[in-house]
């Protein structure tokens, strides 16, 4: 059996951040999701809480990255910097 979970997610704001965290939000065993980036995470926690379940959505800025952890069972990374090419 899995247990219910508070869910952080850094780099929420990217480009994998973003639809995973809307994935996040409809899984029934997420109770929270703390949505973090150094850039549009509280847009994009606003734009996922629409998802009609009972899991509570919080957006952090790029200063906010303690309270984006604390209580968060899981912590999911997603974000990176793409590797140059030369």
């Amino acid at each position: 059996m899995f247990a219910r979970s508070a869910v952080a997610v850094l780099g929420a704001g990217g480009g994998i951040g973003q639809p995973l965290s809307l994935l996040l939000k409809s899984d029934h065993l997420v109770t929270g999701l703390s949505l973090y980036d150094i850039r549009g995470a509280p847009g994009v926690a606003a734009d996922v809480s629409h998802v009609d379940t009972a899991s509570e959505v919080n957006g952090y800025a790029a200063d906010q990255l303690d309270e984006a952890l604390q209580g968060a069972n899981v912590v999911v990374i997603p974000a990176g910097v793409p590797a140059s090419l030369e």
